[in-house]
């Protein structure tokens, strides 16, 4: 079980002191979650840029925008 759940806004306690007896940072209980879907052009994308830096690692983002047009 995460700790992170254990968090409530609606008790009595402080979410700043729940966090603290948790052990967890403040940020992380307000941070929002995105349910964002990874989409299939984007997959592409990442499995070109990878091969790409596979074999010229010393290429920057100049570089790479480049090989991607």
């Amino acid at each position: 079980m995460l700790r992170k759940s254990w968090i409530s806004k609606e008790k009595a306690l402080p979410v700043a002191t729940q966090c603290a007896l948790a052990g967890i940072s403040r940020t992380s209980c307000y941070k929002q979650v995105s349910n964002t879907t990874t989409h299939a052009e984007d997959i592409q994308l990442r499995q070109l840029i990878n091969e790409e830096y596979g074999m010229h690692p010393f290429y920057g983002s100049r570089r790479m925008t480049q090989f991607l047009l």
